[in-house]
Order: C-alpha cells, then sequence, then structure tokens
C-alpha cells in the first residue's frame, strides 16, 4: 500500500468512529429520555388523592421555619398550632381524647385569649 491509500484509511476509519461516538451518545441520550417519559408516565394525570395519611403535618416557610403543626401528642390530645416568623405560638387548637377543647390566641406579648373548660393545650 502507498501511503496516499493509508491517508485515506486512516481518514475513513477516523469519520467511522467519530460517526459511531455521535451515534453512542445519540441513542444514549434517547434511551435516557424514553425511560423520563416512562417514568412520568406512572403518575395518572388529573388523579388526585382523596386520602393523605400521616401522623403530623408541618407547614414551612420558604426560608426552612415552621409556621404551622398539626399532629397528635402522645396524650392523645390533637393540636393545630400556628407560628408567626420567630416560632412564636400565635394560634392553638387542641381537642383533648377526653371531649373537651381549646383554644388560645397569642401575639409577641403573650396570650391574648384563651378559652378552656378543663386545662389549657400544652400542659398535659
Amino acid at each position: 500500500m502507498d501511503s496516499t491509500m493509508l491517508d485515506r484509511l486512516t481518514q475513513r476509519l477516523d469519520r467511522l468512529e467519530r460517526e459511531n461516538r455521535r451515534l453512542k451518545r445519540i441513542g444514549g441520550v434517547a434511551l435516557i429520555g424514553l425511560a423520563a417519559v416512562a417514568l412520568m408516565g406512572q403518575a395518572m394525570p388529573g388523579k388526585v388523592a382523596k386520602v393523605v395519611e400521616a401522623e403530623r403535618f408541618i407547614v414551612r416557610d420558604l426560608s426552612g421555619g415552621a409556621r404551622a403543626n398539626l399532629g397528635l401528642d402522645p396524650e392523645g390530645t390533637i393540636r393545630l398550632v400556628l407560628l408567626d416568623k420567630r416560632g412564636t405560638p400565635v394560634l392553638t387548637l387542641a381537642g383533648m381524647s377526653s371531649g373537651s377543647s381549646a383554644l388560645a390566641l397569642g401575639s409577641k406579648d403573650g396570650v391574648l385569649l384563651y378559652a378552656d373548660p378543663v386545662a389549657r393545650p400544652g400542659s398535659g
């Protein structure tokens, strides 16, 4: 073989290798795309869960601070507590396992209004 023929074969081989790498990349991206579409298709569009179950719900603001809590304490009292930016309770609504309920409205200066025929929320 002469050098010009060897040069042409080398150029052709280089071109084929570049095309092969490009096809492999395109195939990989296409495979990832198909897998993503298949996984996204698992969620039924428009179908909303009718029941959400948890032991506690916490609502957080954009900075990650807790702004509301809803849950049961160990004594069986269910509480809804709304908090200000500093984490101070501004509203507490409690339903005791005994059947009574309590309401507390607060501010930065303390409790403004408290209604409970049996015991303060958080004291038991």
